[in-house]
Formats: structure tokens, C-alpha cells, sequence
């Protein structure tokens, strides 16, 4: 019954996204509340499985930015991806827009992932006061 409760809430989280990752950090976010005022946050490992496995399915990198990336700064983060994610050749990038991050980047290519947002600066430095 966990396994299928997991699917659902795995499966709820995909449909909220819609295929705009930019959504992402909400619906997680969303789930994790749900979890835990239900009292189901060991689910959430599992549910992580199933998502990774999901997410992982889809070859194509993500760059995602809190605003459009100018042409300088497009090739400078595929220059970046090259350089940095293993087995990244030439696949098409899909570039998003994620008002929540602040400023900066987020590119991700399946286990690769590079985190040079405001918002994950500033959520470390709040984490490093407590």
C-alpha cells in the first residue's frame, strides 16, 4: 500500500508540473507540507525514487534562470555543461524561466547538477546562522 501511496503522490507531483520545471520547487515544496500534516514523510523517500526515475527518463539538459539568459550567457552555460556534466554531446537544451530563483542559474543534465542561484546562496547562509 506505501508503494502505491508513493506512486500517487509521485505521479500528483508530475502532473502538477506539466512539463514546466520551473514548477518544481513548488510541488515539492506542496508535498512535503502534505506529508507531513498527514504523517507520511517516510514516504518521501520513495516518492524521491520515483521522480529521479522520472526526471532521469529525460535526456535533454535544463537550464533554468529567474530571467531570459542573453545569447553571451546561453553559450557561456552550454560552455559550462560541456565542460562540467559527463556524457552531455550535443542534446537539445531546454531553457526555463523560474522567477523563484532569484538571479543566476540552474542547469541540470540526469545526476549532474550545478546550483549558481541567489536563491540557493541565500538559503545556505540562512542555514549556516542557525
Amino acid at each position: 500500500m506505501n508503494g502505491n501511496k508513493a506512486e500517487l503522490y509521485a505521479q500528483a507531483c508530475v502532473v502538477s508540473i506539466k512539463g514546466n520545471h520551473s514548477r518544481v520547487s513548488s510541488c515539492v515544496q506542496h508535498l512535503f507540507e502534505v506529508l507531513k500534516k498527514k504523517k507520511e514523510l517516510y514516504l518521501l523517500p520513495k516518492i524521491v525514487r520515483i521522480l529521479s526515475l522520472y526526471f532521469s527518463a529525460k535526456r535533454s539538459p535544463l537550464i533554468a534562470s529567474a530571467h531570459p539568459l542573453s545569447p553571451t550567457a546561453k553559450e557561456d552555460a552550454i560552455k559550462f555543461l560541456k565542460k562540467h556534466a559527463k556524457g552531455y554531446a550535443s542534446e537539445e537544451i531546454d531553457f526555463s524561466i523560474d522567477k523563484t530563483l532569484i538571479g543566476g542559474v540552474k542547469i541540470t543534465y540526469h545526476d549532474f547538477l550545478f546550483d549558481g542561484t541567489i536563491k540557493r546562496s541565500l538559503e545556505k547562509l540562512y542555514h549556516t546562522q542557525k
